[in-house]
């Protein structure tokens, strides 16, 4: 594919979460997707058949980005305090911004279409959580007695928490105080 088909590519992932973070994934159609990309439904089927395949694209794309960041950053031999404050920024910003979490989708999907998806997702995930703690305790930066129980405490407290952000108003302290007990249970010398 040529360079202004993945750029259609990317335009179809980047409008299309915005719908299904609004919508869910049941909600959302072929036609919605045409409309908010701008483009016609053959140009939208050039590249998807359905919106099964532009979710798991969106979800490939996001998990793919975050992985890459990880390692691209341990490769060039970047602090693993900073990849870490980084992510968990990231992640903090994103428990507080309901309206641009992706759970409500992904439980839909995952129960109508692909019951598999999501534990393949998550066990990526785990890999590079794992990856990046590691290198941070081989680097003495981090004393991390265990790091199933840390990397289990970042995913579902982070998924946790952007799934009740989608049915409750929560306290802007609750993104803050996860994030700072897994700094507690991760560093050497977070004093938080």
């Amino acid at each position: 594919m040529g360079l202004k088909g993945n750029n259609t590519k990317q335009k179809i992932l980047n409008e299309s979460r915005s719908l299904f973070s609004i919508f869910g994934f049941k909600n959302v159609t072929m036609q919605q997707i045409c409309d908010k990309a701008g483009l016609s439904r053959g140009g939208l089927y050039r590249h998807y058949n359905n919106t099964g395949e532009i979710f798991e694209d969106l979800m490939d794309d996001m998990g793919s980005n975050q992985e890459e960041d990880f390692y691209s950053q341990m490769n060039k031999g970047i602090s693993a305090k900073s990849i870490m404050n980084e992510a968990l920024e990231r992640m903090e910003k994103e428990m507080n911004e309901e309206s641009s979490s992706l759970n409500y989708a992904i439980i839909e999907y995952t129960k109508e279409c692909n019951n598999s998806y999501l534990k393949k997702g998550n066990e990526r995930a785990t890999t590079y959580w794992r990856s990046l703690i590691e290198y941070g305790v081989n680097r003495g930066e981090f004393a991390c007695a265990n790091i199933g129980e840390a990397v289990d405490m970042i995913l579902y407290s982070y998924q946790g928490v952007q799934m009740y952000s989608q049915l409750m108003e929560l306290n802007d302290n609750v993104a803050r105080n996860i994030v700072n007990s897994i700094k507690r249970m991760v560093y050497i010398d977070y004093e938080g």
